[in-house]
């Protein structure tokens, strides 16, 4: 199951770009690490803006990052794309999360967006 929680917003298109390829690699990272052995899930994507920031955040219940993970270290081609497209092209921050499943937040300022 996919739950979406987002406001309407204008985004130009080569962040737009940039936050589609973001929000495909951590739905398929859900599907594949956190949903893969259950033959239910929940993933859940969100978009809000405070204060000139955009938050994304793509969550899930599965079974969660393992303990000790680093995703410098032990992440994949996913979340390394993730990491470049989100720190270097839209200048903001990512955070992965262990919570009751995983939880990852990207945090970009909102210059150009309406």
């Amino acid at each position: 199951r996919l739950s979406i929680d987002a406001e309407p917003l204008s985004i130009p298109s080569r962040e737009a770009t940039s936050l589609a390829l973001i929000v495909s690699e951590l739905v398929a990272n859900a599907v594949v690490h956190g949903l893969n052995d259950r033959d239910r899930g929940t993933i859940t994507l969100s978009v809000h803006r405070v204060g000139g920031t955009l938050t994304l955040e793509v969550s899930d219940d599965g079974k969660g990052i393992p303990e000790g993970f680093h995703v410098d270290r032990d992440g994949n081609l996913g979340t390394e794309l993730v990491q470049r497209l989100v720190r270097r092209h839209l200048k903001g921050s990512v955070e992965f999360i262990r919570d009751a499943g995983t939880r990852v937040r990207v945090t970009v300022p909102e210059v150009g967006f309406l």
